[in-house]
């Protein structure tokens, strides 16, 4: 069975994002950096219940890693242009 995921532009709040102030993309950012901590102990417990294969578990936990810095430099560069 194949299973169906979301791209990033199946969600509304990544394409609400868009028609934010600076100020307001930067606290969305900053609040994304919550969600994220909040995913990481969600796909824990999943691997722990096993409700995710390890293989899963290796997929999502290294896509999950990425996003801190990605986060970090999106934030960073909305303060430039915040200074612009």
């Amino acid at each position: 069975m194949d299973k169906n995921y979301l791209g990033i532009t199946d969600l509304d709040c990544y394409n609400t994002s868009f028609n934010l102030s600076n100020k307001d993309k930067i606290r969305f950012y900053q609040i994304s950096k919550g969600s994220l901590i909040e995913s990481r102990d969600w796909i824990n417990k999943a691997k722990s219940r096993k409700l995710i294969t390890i293989e899963q578990y290796d997929n999502i936990n290294n896509e999950l890693q990425k996003l801190p810095l990605q986060i970090n430099q999106l934030i960073k560069f909305t303060r430039l242009r915040l200074k612009e």
